[in-house]
């Protein structure tokens, strides 16, 4: 009967333990020592592998796990010595036997054997504890438990292999690649480009606030935090970072790609995170260089006046400059070249300027047109377009057009004005032409009836005085003619006074008696009871109104009326000529003030007339700070011309009321040096001021009152601005510069009387500034003053 400790279910070798013939160092079951039995029935009855070297031969004792890795040694290896079974293997372990029976129990982890298994030699690994089994107080044997740990090294194994090989990925990849781990965020990994990129600084092992202090500053630590927390990526693009810099000391801007991804265990928590990166630098700071040109090149287009424009080869808008919409009024949209046409172009120009632009995609010419474009406020301009094609440059195929578009309204409007021009001086000269020979006919004529000795006294009278009557005519066309030019040149001055226009409107209408009698028509002067005062040039005054009544006798039929007009009006002067006469049409009341205007030509060349008269109206109002303005009904309806023109202010009485006021001699006479290059306006001056008792000396011109000055010494100066040589103003500042003449009183008193003319002479260095003719008070308070 077999021993109880030998009974294992199942077990092959239990049964031939029970079978087997046992050396007698072993000796029978029966008779092992309990300690023994008891192991050997825990291991029979183990799955895990274990054996038990026993006596002092170290014979083996094992189970059923234990044949794996015995192999072929079973089952000679059974009750064999030790020493015998593992022979291959025991100058390896023969130590660690002896110090476990020495009473030292020992354990190792994943020691590599090789094993026989079915006839094949393999590489295993094995964790395997010795123990010593005592029998009483005396280690009789050993215990060997044993766990084959081949498949997890392996695993391991290749596991370190795949962190090795990915690893060494990394290192090799071009980009900065890195693995930080736990929140602290401590380098694992850092590739070449990442140690590069950081000067090579120590960084494997060591967190990321410390190894890159830098970085804490700029905010990729917090991302790191955001990215560890949240368990959510970061990308970013172009993303700018100071960094230590490899050709200087300090920090360097740099730009990158990059990412931040988090990684996972097992269970999905975030152990740590991968990070790759690319230096962008160059093409951050090529697309910032591409920014601002474009952005410069944007300002350069919205500084332009013209339009800036760009269309793609398909005819689609892709950029319109800041005055497009300035002009429009519309925001730029994606439009193709016909929508654009339809909604901007005038409708009379769109079809034209589309077949212009598409015989120039046909054939790869420049695009040039001219066509009217509407406003905001819906009005139109005419515009000059030109686009140049922009192609590619090695197929030379068209990838969009570049084009202006410049605003000609003003040039167009100044060729018309100038063709019109020209066409008025063709005009004119005809008129002209038929201006001479009209009073030069009469004259041939009367020459050759003088020259016949058939000719009577009576005859020869009247020739003479038709040559008088014609001769004056062309006298007064050619002083017309001299007038325009003296006024356009600017070389005309008036001699403004304080003036009543009703006694020149009556001066007018006498003076032209002789040709109202012969038109017969019917003439009225309407004048207010109380002065019309202006201060104004009396001859040129009388010019424009001898002008404006002429023209209402030239184109007022015979019979007709003519109302002249003087009256205060709205705080002005107003004089109104007002005829029932041939009218003006419509669309000729703004240019009839045009030099060389002719209203019509029918009418003209009935009535005669350069085309002068009104424009000499107008110039010479302007002259005296007015305005002129012509209203009519239309042909036939008759005509108003009316002159406005500034009232003169309320200052000293007029001439020839001052005239009168008798001069008491002063007590206190003063030297007075009158400086005129008018000889009758210095003389007279000069007597009047000697009668109030003062000692008086006159120079006609400039440098003759600087020797006089000199030589007088005068306490006053009474000086003209307007002299040829040297002007008024130049004189002031010379006699300001005589030490002699300090505090001499200088005064002005000339023709001219605005605002600026006043302020010219204050800054010249006159003390006062009188216009002529000036009051006898004024002047005598002048001098009282000193």
């Amino acid at each position: 009967m077999s021993p109880p400790f030998l009974l294992a279910p199942g077990s092959q070798v239990a049964a031939l333990m029970r079978a087997l013939e046992w050396h007698p160092t072993l000796g029978q079951p029966q008779g092992w020592p309990k300690e023994l039995q008891a192991l050997v029935s825990l291991m029979l009855n183990t799955r895990a592998p274990m054996f038990i070297a026993w006596g002092p031969q170290l014979r083996m004792l094992y189970n059923d796990a234990y044949l794996d890795i015995l192999g072929d040694r079973h089952p000679a290896a059974l009750g064999a010595p030790l020493s015998q079974t593992w022979a291959a293997v025991w100058p390896q372990v023969r130590s660690r036997i002896e110090a476990t029976l020495a009473g030292q129990p020992q354990h190792f982890e994943d020691e590599a054997f090789t094993l026989q298994r079915r006839g094949i030699a393999e590489l295993a690994w094995i964790s395997f504890s010795y123990s010593p089994v005592y029998v009483g107080d005396k280690v009789a044997g050993l215990f060997c438990s044993i766990v084959e740990t081949t498949q997890r090294v392996l695993a391991e194994k290749k596991a370190a292999e795949d962190k090795e090989r990915l690893q060494q990925l990394f290192l090799q990849m071009p980009g900065m690649v890195g693995v930080v781990s736990g929140p602290d965020h401590v380098f694992e990994i850092a590739n070449e480009s990442m140690r590069e990129l950081y000067g090579h600084r120590p960084l494997i092992g060591r967190p990321v606030r410390e190894a890159l202090p830098e970085m804490v500053e700029q905010g990729f630590v917090q991302l790191l935090d955001r990215v560890y927390t949240t368990g959510v990526p970061f990308e970013g693009k172009a993303v700018p970072a100071l960094l230590p810099s490899p050709t200087h000391d300090g920090l360097e801007q740099r730009f990158f790609d990059f990412v931040y991804q988090p990684i996972r265990d097992a269970e999905g928590r975030v152990t740590g995170i991968f990070s790759q990166g690319i230096d962008v630098t160059e093409g951050a700071l090529a697309a910032q260089k591409l920014r601002e040109s474009e952005e410069w090149l944007r300002v350069m287009a919205d500084t332009v006046p013209q339009i800036i424009w760009i269309i793609d080869r398909q005819g689609r808008a892709e950029f319109f400059n800041r005055q497009w919409t300035e002009y429009t009024g519309r925001a730029p949209l994606p439009a193709t070249a016909a929508e654009m046409a339809a909604n901007f172009v005038h409708p009379d120009d769109a079809d034209r300027t589309l077949r212009r632009f598409e015989a120039a995609q046909r054939e790869g010419v420049p695009f040039v047109v001219e066509h009217r474009m509407r406003r905001a406020d819906g009005a139109y301009d005419w515009f000059l377009v030109r686009a140049e094609p922009l192609r590619h440059p090695e197929s030379g195929e068209i990838l969009r057009w570049f084009g202006c578009s410049t605003d000609i309204g003003v040039l167009k409007a100044a060729a018309e004005a100038l063709q019109k021009a020209d066409q008025r001086k063709d005009e004119f000269l005809a008129t002209l032409a038929h201006e001479l020979r009209n009073p030069l006919a009469p004259v041939v004529n009367a020459v050759t009836i003088l020259r016949s000795p058939r000719a009577t006294d009576e005859m020869r009278t009247r020739m003479l005085e038709l040559m008088e009557r014609q001769t004056r005519h062309l006298v007064r066309l050619v002083d017309d003619l001299l007038e325009v030019s003296r006024i356009t040149r600017g070389k005309i001055e008036l001699r403004l006074e304080r003036t009543d226009l009703r006694a020149i409107a009556q001066a007018c209408v006498d003076a032209a008696g002789e040709a109202i009698r012969e038109a017969q028509h019917q003439v009225s002067l309407r004048v207010p009871a109380e002065p019309v005062w202006v201060q104004a040039d009396p001859a040129r005054m009388k010019q424009v109104i001898d002008n404006l009544l002429n023209n209402a006798i030239k184109y007022t039929p015979h019979g007709g009326t003519i109302e002249v007009e003087v009256a205060h009006a709205q705080g002005r002067a107003c004089i109104r000529v007002q005829d029932n006469g041939a009218g003006i049409p419509p669309d000729m009341l703004d240019g009839v003030f045009e030099l060389f205007a002719q209203v019509d030509h029918t009418i003209g060349r009935a009535r005669g007339g350069l085309g002068i008269g009104l424009a000499l109206v107008r110039q010479l109002v302007a002259l005296h700070q007015g305005e002129v303005t012509a209203a009519s009904g239309g042909i036939d309806a008759g005509s108003t011309f009316t002159v406005r023109l500034p009232l003169a202010p309320a200052e000293a009485p007029a001439p020839g009321t001052a005239a009168g006021t008798p001069l008491v001699p002063t007590t206190r006479p003063r030297r007075v040096l009158i400086i005129d290059d008018n000889k009758d306006a210095a003389d007279t001056l000069a007597s009047v001021v000697a009668l109030g008792g003062h000692t008086t000396e006159t120079a006609y011109d400039g440098p003759s009152g600087l020797a006089a000055a000199e030589r007088m010494k005068p306490d006053c100066v009474l000086l003209d601005v307007g002299m040829p040589q040297m002007d008024g103003h130049e004189v002031a500042r010379a006699l300001r510069a005589m030490p002699a003449l300090r505090g001499c009183l200088i005064v002005a008193v000339t023709g001219w009387g605005q605002s600026q003319d006043r302020q010219l002479t204050q800054a010249s260095g006159f003390d006062a500034h009188l216009v002529k003719p000036a009051s006898v008070e004024a002047v005598m308070e002048l001098l009282e003053g000193l």
